[in-house]
């Protein structure tokens, strides 16, 4: 056996671009995030007081998240990241997320994680100095959700 057989598909593997190398790797990065939801309660950092009033001892009764459920989160996300808060708001008073959400703990997972999300991103982009712009956090919640998705079809 040859020693560079086991690197073989990584030689074979054309360059990428380093803003989509990171945009790859932070649509992964959230994809875990949401498979692993809800997260322990000791390994939450509770760092807005109104939301640890509402959810500190609740987070093991949250749902976990199916790929309907994400694509209506991720959905939120973008319009929140093109500035649509009025499309968003149209969405919540006409009921547009209850697909999504068939329980009220599915409801308040969703409006906890919105933002959250967003702000991941926001601080991810603020980590990378520059090198991703919002076109790219949009792409990212569309190359996640896909990730998600095929991972959910995958596992069940």
């Amino acid at each position: 056996m040859l020693w560079w057989k086991p690197y073989e598909p990584l030689l074979e593997q054309k360059p990428v671009a380093g803003d989509v190398a990171i945009a790859d790797l932070i649509a992964k990065e959230l994809v875990e995030l949401l498979e692993a939801f809800p997260p322990a309660e000791d390994a939450v950092d509770w760092t807005d007081e109104n939301v640890a009033r509402r959810f500190r001892g609740r987070l093991a009764t949250l749902p976990r998240l199916d790929a309907r459920f994400v694509a209506q989160l991720l959905a939120l996300v973008r319009l929140d990241l093109e500035h649509q808060h009025d499309q968003i708001d149209w969405i919540f008073r006409n009921g547009h997320h209850r697909d999504a959400c068939p329980t009220p703990l599915h409801d308040e997972t969703l409006k906890l994680l919105w933002p959250v999300v967003v702000e991941h991103l926001y601080q991810r982009k603020e980590e990378c100095r520059g090198i991703l712009k919002r076109p790219q956090l949009i792409a990212i919640c569309v190359q996640a959700e896909e990730r998600f998705r095929k991972r959910a079809l995958r596992l069940s």
